[in-house]
């Protein structure tokens, strides 16, 4: 569903996974990042578990060369698909949060110590991002001052 979106609104969709079609993919995202694209990528995979980041983000941007930048995004008022990943659909005319943390460098050489320490704080990070963020809409008097 994603992807189709993702070709309606003219960007492209790369495809691929360790297990299929994964070598093919990184090449092309290189060749995209080479072109000048931005690259986004689902961090948590097709099947879960939430929230975990698989380990192709970080092989992505070693190979494409390019800094990791989390974003997340919170609706005020959404549905949630009861899916294992709670898929989030915003209402219409709910307001919208997009929060960007700072680029990560990734090194293109890591040892697997330094590759899973990489992966578990890029994970932390966003988690933090959401739970900050998702509290926004608890405070009425942060939302006033930030959005109206």
């Amino acid at each position: 569903m994603i992807a189709r979106v993702v070709d309606i609104l003219g960007w492209r969709s790369v495809r691929g996974s360790s297990s299929k079609g994964g070598v093919r993919a990184l090449k092309e995202i290189r060749s995209l990042t080479r072109q000048g694209f931005h690259i986004a990528h689902i961090v948590d995979g097709p099947q879960g578990p939430l929230g975990v980041i698989k380990p192709g983000l970080i092989t992505i941007a070693q190979f494409a060369g390019s800094p990791i930048v989390p974003v997340i995004m919170s609706a005020e008022r959404r549905w949630v698909v009861n899916s294992w990943d709670r898929f989030m659909i915003p209402k219409p005319f709910s307001r919208i949060f997009i929060r960007f943390a700072p680029p990560i460098s990734v090194p293109r050489r890591l040892d697997a110590d330094a590759f899973e320490a990489l992966r578990q704080k890029i994970e932390e990070q966003i988690k933090e991002l959401y739970v900050h963020t998702d509290n926004w809409w608890r405070s009425p008097e942060i939302v006033r001052r930030h959005f109206l």
